[in-house]
């Protein structure tokens, strides 16, 4: 993704290319270790948001959907595992990904629909781990990207229940940090 954030896009996939060979490799190797399949699929989602940067959006879906269907997996098949809520965590961010995919090729609903799988994700840890900050910033933002798709636009009260929603998420955190400021 630094290679992306400094204009090398050439250099950014043969960069996703290597690391997805490596993670293939080793995810073959040691199928009984979760973390090489998840990291294959936070290279896969990286990837795929970067195709999704460059405009190149059949490719992303690919990208995106593959990842996302590796954290699928990895949910359903390690529920004991201690990171678990880890890799729900990171199914929110593929659901969010696919969404701003969708929103970019103007499918509405597709959008929708995956802001709102993305919400369900994160409101179950947030309601397993109400005082993790994280989730319930994950839980607002997620509310937000709901309220400012396409889809909503023509909808006001239910963009302003987002929005709601997401301001009772994110007034808490804000008056947590300028608490802790000191």
């Amino acid at each position: 993704l630094l290679l992306l954030d400094r204009g090398k896009h050439a250099e950014s996939e043969q960069a996703f290319e290597a690391a997805f060979a490596l993670w293939e490799k080793l995810a073959d190797e040691f199928p009984d270790d979760p973390w090489y399949r998840f990291d294959l699929a936070r290279a896969r989602h990286n990837r795929g948001i970067v195709l999704t940067d460059l405009g190149k959006l059949a490719e992303a879906e690919k990208a995106l959907l593959a990842g996302r269907e590796i954290r699928k997996d990895l949910v359903a098949r390690q529920e004991n595992h201690p990171a678990h809520r880890h890799y729900r965590q990171h199914l929110g961010t593929s659901h969010t990904g696919l969404a701003r995919l969708y929103r970019q090729r103007g499918e509405a609903a597709k959008a929708e629909a995956a802001h709102r799988k993305a919400v369900a994700v994160y409101e179950e840890l947030h309601e397993n781990f109400p005082d993790n900050a994280e989730y319930s910033a994950e839980l607002g933002d997620s509310y937000c990207n709901l309220a400012t798709g396409p889809n909503l636009l023509g909808q006001r009260a239910a963009a302003e229940a987002a929005f709601h929603e997401a301001i009772k998420l994110h007034e808490p955190l804000v008056k947590e940090f300028v608490d802790n400021a000191d």
